[in-house]
């Protein structure tokens, strides 16, 4: 979309065209069943139940017998507890670690038509570190936008990557290396040693960074029980997209009007530093059952069924 329409609608185009999505999704939103665990949690147990039945017949298969009852609602929980007791621990180096990982992906993402401009490479290997672009022209070419897209790609390939080294290493394990190799690219890109071989660097950045954003993601809701879970994860976006903004000031500030490579530079601790404090999360969730809610008396957590076991 961005190389078809730079010379024909500008970039009003390409924001007219992800708007679409959105609206799209405010229709769709409209015909979608409400949760029958909320239905039943506010005593509209007919709703529940006739939504249930839709399940059941859309995956060929009865309920089971009885009837559903009234539950009573759970704690709603406060988010100053991810700060408190068990928690307080693993929020502290999750808040950091999703800081970094989305610094470093949007770091990628918004320098990336810069960074394959033709004199990059040849200036970067030339001029040590102060390599400006103060003046840079900002007026990208086919090819330029091409080669973005061709890096952009490496999201489609994290998926099955990270789906295979999350079954296999676990949670944690998974997200130390991710870290770690989000880290080592993001250095190798600091000497540009060809165009052909920066651009595998910043694919294999790229596509390290996105597995590492999905295991966090499926990380943390798991780490936290369910009556502070969305609340607990609301906050986790809260600084995931902090990390995407100041990435956007490193870029502009840093990248642009001083130097590439000192962004890397610059950028590579954070991935590292956000793999180290992985290893000091508070427990692997693979195989292991979801926390349900916490009794008033106590901290004693119970779980949801088997069937709800992380994978």
């Amino acid at each position: 979309a961005v190389v078809s329409t730079q010379s024909t609608g500008g970039w009003s185009v390409v924001v007219l065209a992800a708007c679409v999505p959105a609206l799209i999704m405010c229709i769709v939103i409209l015909f979608v069943d409400e949760s029958p665990r909320y239905l039943s949690i506010s005593n509209n147990i007919p709703e529940a139940e006739r939504i249930l039945r839709k399940m059941a017949m859309i995956n060929y298969t009865t309920l089971p017998p009885g009837s559903l009852r009234a539950i009573p609602e759970p704690d709603r929980g406060n988010i100053r507890e991810m700060f408190t007791g068990e928690f307080k621990k693993s929020s502290l180096l999750l808040l950091f670690t999703v800081f970094a990982a989305n610094l470093v992906y949007y770091g990628n993402i918004f320098s990336l038509p810069y960074l394959f401009k033709d004199d990059y490479c040849a200036a970067t290997n030339t001029s040590g570190l102060n390599v400006t672009f103060v003046d840079i022209d900002c007026t990208f070419s086919k090819p330029e936008l091409m080669a973005t897209l061709q890096v952009s790609a490496a999201e489609f390939l994290s998926i099955p990557v990270f789906a295979l080294l999350v079954e296999k290493l676990g949670r944690l394990k998974t997200g130390m290396l991710l870290g770690v190799a989000t880290a080592v690219f993001t250095a190798a890109c600091v000497p540009c040693l060809g165009l052909i071989l920066f651009k595998g660097e910043l694919f294999l950045q790229r596509m390290a960074v996105n597995a590492w954003l999905l295991l966090i993601f499926i990380y943390a809701p798991e780490l936290y029980p369910t009556y502070i879970r969305s609340a607990a994860f609301g906050l986790i976006m809260v600084f995931c997209n902090l990390g995407g903004v100041i990435a956007s000031l490193i870029v502009y500030d840093v990248g642009l009007d001083f130097s590439f490579r000192a962004m890397f530079l610059f950028l590579s601790p954070f991935a590292l530093s956000g793999a180290i404090l992985t290893f000091y999360f508070k427990e692997e969730t693979k195989g292991k059952l979801l926390l349900d809610n916490k009794k008033k008396d106590g901290m004693e957590l119970k779980t949801i069924p088997k069937d709800s076991r992380g994978q």
